[in-house]
């Protein structure tokens, strides 16, 4: 295969001369990059790695009106190549845990930039990363993820006939929607919490009811766009049905006291359900969190459902809203990860008490984890903070609680947390979901911790959970 250079468009060797030809062949490794046809070249029996500029997304080369096409010669053979001086973005940030549907990767604009690559990996090692899209734009949105993952991106910075080096890494991961909140409830009225799956695509609801042996039941409400936001919300002590629409806040509920369905508005584009008894009259309360901005907004319904609001939280703040003083209120809180250097991560904890006339308190807990998974792991009708991380399985609570041991193993890769009490001694179980498969393992508190599993769900399905 023979090319012939436009122009020279850095120094090789000694001198810059325009090349009558030069012998080329396709690179072994991955040639497209960013829409560039990726060569090995010879020159002088010297090799290089050459950029040939084509049409974006495609293999085709860009022939120039007398026949030539542009090359940029980018490694190798000791020639003062490099990248002509085209920097690479700086401040490239990736978000850890903000969305529940994809990793935000934003960067500074770079001078002279025409469009940026981004490139992404499931290690740190940048000789392992893929060209994952092109914009001239600068943040991108990448959905296709997996939650609860570390992935890895690095920008380079492209204009016509250059491309930069890689910008500094930045680390990011997706959070799981269910991740963070508990069980969905107690729908059979037994005492004890049941297991339970939602599927978006359809609305459905699938139960196994405790009270019946554990027969499953079948219930539909919801539909695409719907993530579960059960609980009790007429106080009759059963679990409802309850959905929720980020992008239009629509509410959606079946009450079980009289199978009556009722709508509300509440929340919509960034906001996120995070349901609960916030005014301790024994009824859930709906509510929303902001998750840039750290809003909250909740209907009380022992005061005819005005909404109160309040702020705690944002960018990179994930909520744990629990009972923390034991009051019968739950307490609207927050929990984020921090880097604090050398490879360190720490836990970092907001919460408005309710017994406290919600003044702010903080705390640090929970180094090198991922989700809150707070609650009552002790039986003294105080939540114990807590947190879980999938890539062990490790669950972390704050000073131990009861016969637990501060550091509990039930889970890993795929599995999310579903705390709640499974068995009705009113101390919350280990429990775990794996979306993949449907299996659920639960170190139950009544039976010694003594390890419990069960199928139900499956892919598309994810547990259900206020």
């Amino acid at each position: 295969m023979f090319l012939k250079a436009k122009s020279c468009l850095i120094m090789l060797a000694a001198a810059c001369a325009v090349l009558s030809s030069v012998s080329v062949q396709r690179a072994a490794a991955d040639f497209i990059e960013g829409g560039d046809l990726v060569l090995d070249v010879t020159i002088d029996s010297t090799n290089y790695r050459m950029h040939v500029f084509t049409n974006i997304g495609t293999n085709s080369l860009t022939v120039n009106a007398d026949g030539t096409v542009d090359y940029l010669v980018v490694a190798g053979g000791g020639a003062a190549s490099g990248y002509a001086g085209l920097p690479p973005p700086v401040r490239v940030t990736a978000s850890s845990g903000t969305y529940t549907d994809r990793i935000a990767v934003e960067w500074d604009a770079a001078p002279g930039a025409l469009s940026y690559a981004v490139w992404r990996s499931a290690t740190p090692a940048p000789e392992t990363a893929r060209y994952v899209f092109e914009t001239g734009a600068l943040v991108f949105h990448d959905t296709a993820v997996t939650p609860g993952r570390n992935y890895y991106y690095w920008v380079k910075t492209r204009k016509v006939g250059l491309i930069s080096d890689y910008s500094a890494r930045a680390d990011g991961w997706r959070r799981s929607r269910a991740v963070g909140r508990t069980a969905a409830g107690d729908f059979d009225g037994d005492g004890r919490m049941d297991p339970a799956v939602y599927r978006a695509a359809d609305g459905q609801w699938r139960i196994m009811l405790s009270g019946s042996g554990y027969t499953e039941t079948i219930r539909y409400l919801g539909g695409p766009g719907y993530v579960s936001a059960s609980g009790d919300y007429d106080g009759d002590g059963l679990a409802d049905l309850a959905v929720y629409n980020e992008s239009t806040g629509a509410w959606l509920g079946m009450l079980s006291g009289d199978g009556r369905q009722g709508a509300l508005a509440l929340g919509g584009t960034g906001w996120e359900p995070v349901p609960a008894d916030y005014d301790g009259d024994g009824r859930t309360d709906p509510a929303v969190y902001h998750a840039l901005t750290g809003g909250w907004r909740v209907l009380l319904s022992g005061s005819a459902y005005t909404m109160a609001a309040t702020t705690l939280g944002g960018s990179g703040y994930l909520p744990a809203p629990a009972d923390y003083d034991g009051d019968g209120f739950t307490d609207p809180a927050v929990y984020q990860l921090r880097t604090i250097g050398d490879g360190w991560d720490l836990g970092y904890w907001q919460a408005q008490m309710s017994g406290s006339g919600y003044v702010p308190d903080t705390w640090e807990f929970g180094e090198g984890r991922r989700y809150p998974v707070s609650g009552d792991y002790s039986g003294n009708y105080r939540s114990d903070p807590a947190v879980y991380r999938e890539t062990d399985g490790r669950w972390f609570i704050a000073g131990g609680a009861g016969p637990l041991a501060p550091v509990v193993t039930l889970g890993g890769p795929g599995y999310v947390p579903v705390p709640g009490d499974y068995d009705g001694d009113g101390v919350l179980d280990i429990v775990v979901y794996h979306a993949m498969t449907g299996r659920w393992l639960a170190q139950l508190s009544g039976s010694g911790y003594t390890l419990h599993s069960a199928i139900l769900g499956g892919p598309d399905y994810l547990p259900a959970v206020r």
